[in-house]
């Protein structure tokens, strides 16, 4: 065999896709509560205000104040598609209260999915909320594809009411344990047989 010189110069390494994503994380994949004074990665789904506001929280100094909602689909968003993952069930917990004067009324919290230039909906949970008190909802949700995108937020039935957003946690929830249950070919033996013909 022939002996070849050669010059190696400006090597470069690229990655062309992601890497495999590891196996899900259980617990709290997602924790918000405004006390950074930052909105946490929380924005407008439409033309809406979604700022911090200090002096009325569930827990803490600060919470999220929606505003200016022209439509009941106006809400907080919050991407989640870094934190979730297909098969795995998530319980969405957050306190909710409307801005002072607004009349009782109905919030829902949902999940978005963007896949292949399509989009579904899943409502979570609905609940009544008012001026008077912070309200805790909590609901569970499973990822049933892979998406593009997920996104949590919040929005109305069908009142344009200016509400309050704190406390929101997203927890993977570990499967159940399946119990390794003796055969009933066993079990049984002594009382009769079992089997198939």
């Amino acid at each position: 065999t022939a002996e070849l010189a050669f010059v190696v110069d400006d090597v470069s390494i690229t990655v062309t896709a992601d890497p495999p994503s590891e196996g899900p994380v259980y617990g709290v994949v997602l924790s918000s509560d405004f006390e950074d004074g930052t909105t946490q990665g929380w924005g407008p789904r439409g033309p809406e205000t979604v700022a911090v506001t200090e002096g009325d929280a569930h827990g803490g100094a600060r919470s999220l104040l929606v505003s200016g909602r022209t439509d009941a689909w106006n809400g907080p968003a919050r991407a989640i598609t870094s934190v979730t993952r297909v098969g795995v069930t998530y319980q969405v917990e957050a306190w909710l209260q409307l801005a002072p004067g607004q009349d009782p009324a109905d919030l829902r919290v949902s999940v978005q999915r963007d896949a292949g230039g399509s989009t579904t909906y899943s409502t979570v949970l609905t609940a009544t909320a008012t001026a008077d008190e912070w309200v805790r909802v909590s609901g569970n949700y499973t990822e049933t594809s892979a998406s593009d995108a997920v996104t949590l937020y919040v929005e109305s039935v069908d009142a344009l009411v200016d509400f309050q957003l704190d406390d929101v946690t997203l927890t993977a929830l570990q499967p159940p344990e399946i119990e390794d249950l003796p055969p009933l070919k066993g079990e049984l033996a002594e009382d009769f047989v079992v089997g198939a013909a």
